[in-house]
């Protein structure tokens, strides 16, 4: 039987353990993948994509097993979602506050579409079905609504009694004096070529024929405010002779309308009302 002893062992040459982090020299190099030798993954292809050939049965089958895989796939998303929504509800103080926040950044945001015809071609009703408000806008049949440009926008006044809100905004009232001189002026000088004119003239007959063009174009609005018709101006103008301004007169007829006067001293107008009829009638 073989006998060992420590001090046998001592006199025994010891051998290093070979070294983990060196490689022999002789050891052949390893194969570096590239994009030439590198095992090219197949894409997915999904069964319902690709049963064009196949029984209706067969693809029935396969539409049938992807909306199990679809539900079970949605019910995932869900419970992780729920967990957000939980943790959410909790901070609902926060929530409200950044609503808040989101809210009165976009309270001025607007994008104007503007609805454009002659009348009656149903601009009212166009608005009135797009916004599901009956006769937001009086209807043609009531006369001309739209002759003066209308803005829908949304009612930020949330007090009771507020629900509708109109705001009439008047032009400047010099310019509306403006127009009214110009609109003297012009009969004054249509007064002179009905007398100096000459037919066979057809330079001065054009300008006089302009001249009354823009005379019929503005008593229109004249007459559906002050309550003057043409004939009146005439009579007021050939009184007054030549003179270097109107003003005067163009004062007589702003206090034709005391109150269409006074609104145009407001510069607007502001209606409220809980009904939309009820603002209708105010306006």
């Amino acid at each position: 039987m073989p006998t060992w002893s420590f001090a046998a062992l001592r006199g025994l040459k010891r051998e290093h353990s070979p070294d983990p982090g060196r490689e022999p020299a002789n050891t052949p190099p390893k194969r570096q993948e590239s994009a030439a030798n590198a095992v090219a993954l197949e894409p997915a292809e999904f069964p319902w994509t690709t049963c064009d050939d196949k029984g209706n049965v067969e693809r029935l089958a396969i539409k049938e097993d992807a909306l199990k895989i679809a539900e079970k796939g949605c019910a995932q998303v869900r419970k992780a979602l729920e967990s957000t929504i939980t943790q959410v509800e909790r901070e609902r103080p926060v929530e409200g506050l950044v609503i808040d926040k989101l809210r009165e950044q976009h309270r001025d945001l607007e994008i104007l579409v503007g609805v454009e015809g002659p009348t009656g071609a149903g601009k009212s009703s166009f608005l009135d079905s797009l916004l599901r408000v009956h006769e937001l806008f009086p209807s043609g049949h009531q006369g001309a609504a739209t002759a003066v440009i209308g803005k829908v926008s949304w009612n930020w006044d949330d007090a009771p009694g507020r629900l509708f809100r109109a705001k009439v905004t008047f032009l400047k009232k010099s310019d509306i004096e403006d127009t009214l001189e110009s609109l003297l002026e012009d009969i004054k000088s249509f007064l002179d070529l009905e007398v100096t004119v000459n037919d066979n003239d057809a330079e001065a007959t054009e300008a006089r024929d302009t001249i009354n063009f823009r005379i019929t174009y503005e008593m229109v609005k004249v007459k559906a405010v002050f309550r003057v018709d043409r004939d009146e101006l005439i009579t007021a103008v050939k009184e007054k002779g030549s003179v270097q301004s109107y003003k005067p007169l163009v004062q007589w007829l702003l206090n034709r309308n005391l109150r269409a006067h006074q609104f145009l001293r407001q510069g607007f107008i502001e209606f409220k009302s809980s009904t939309l009829d009820d603002l209708r009638s105010d306006i």
